[in-house]
């Protein structure tokens, strides 16, 4: 194993460590509806990480399509999930985008094991090289922007509208994490940086930020958001 695969696959095992890190934090504290949402999605965030460590290690390369097809629909399914849970902290129900987004989620799955979208999968000198249908990359894509739209239109929109500076400020350590998340996410449409896992680095980052928010700023006091907002 060379430097290079060495470092690909530890930083989707950090990743995964620190997801699973925040999901432990979560769970341990009072148990609410905005905690069950948020740790609901924190355990898209350990499979899909997990699942890249996997990947890029190559511990069993006869699996890799199998283990890309769990990323990209952890991938899927952590970003609607996280949707889900801006919208309970916005004090708002699900709507109808939420569950339109797990139906997409399932189509991609649908899509994903058909066989007729992911050709092959395999690591070559450290990097990870995806055969798959450009329309399939497209719908991944497409899903993936709809989505974050709406994540950063509500935050956004809550944080214009919001004058206690306590909510603002938690209120713009989401809007931090998911950005760093994003912007490193754009990675995967870069050819020569798609086969690192660079977005996963952006995934640690927003565990980071979002346990500092936890514990130094209650971000996920229910109560002090319905008093407050």
């Amino acid at each position: 194993m060379n430097v290079i695969l060495s470092i690909s696959a530890f930083v989707p095992l950090v990743s995964s460590l620190g997801c699973l890190v925040l999901f432990v934090v979560v769970m341990a504290s009072e148990r609410r509806r905005i905690h069950n949402v948020f740790a609901i999605a924190l355990s898209f965030a350990v499979i899909r990480s997990f699942s890249s460590f996997m990947l890029h290690a190559n511990f069993s390369p006869e699996h890799a399509v199998w283990w890309y097809i769990s990323l990209v629909v952890s991938m899927l399914a952590l970003t609607v999930a996280y949707y889900r849970f801006v919208r309970v902290f916005v004090n708002k129900p699900q709507g109808w985008f939420t569950y339109l987004g797990y139906v997409m989620v399932g189509v991609v799955f649908a899509v994903s094991v058909s066989g007729y979208s992911v050709k092959d999968v395999y690591v070559s000198g450290g990097f990870l090289h995806i055969e798959e249908s450009k329309y399939f990359f497209y719908l991944i894509g497409a899903t993936m922007v709809a989505v974050g739209t709406g994540i950063f239109y509500e935050l956004i929109k809550w944080y214009r509208g919001l004058v206690d500076p306590v909510l603002r400020n938690q209120t713009g350590y989401l809007l931090l994490g998911f950005s760093i998340a994003a912007v490193l996410g754009i990675s995967n449409v870069v050819p020569f940086l798609r086969g690192y896992p660079v977005d996963q680095l952006g995934v640690f980052l927003f565990c980071l930020v979002i346990t500092y928010a936890i514990v130094r700023h209650n971000l996920l006091d229910m109560d002090l958001i319905m008093r407050r907002g």
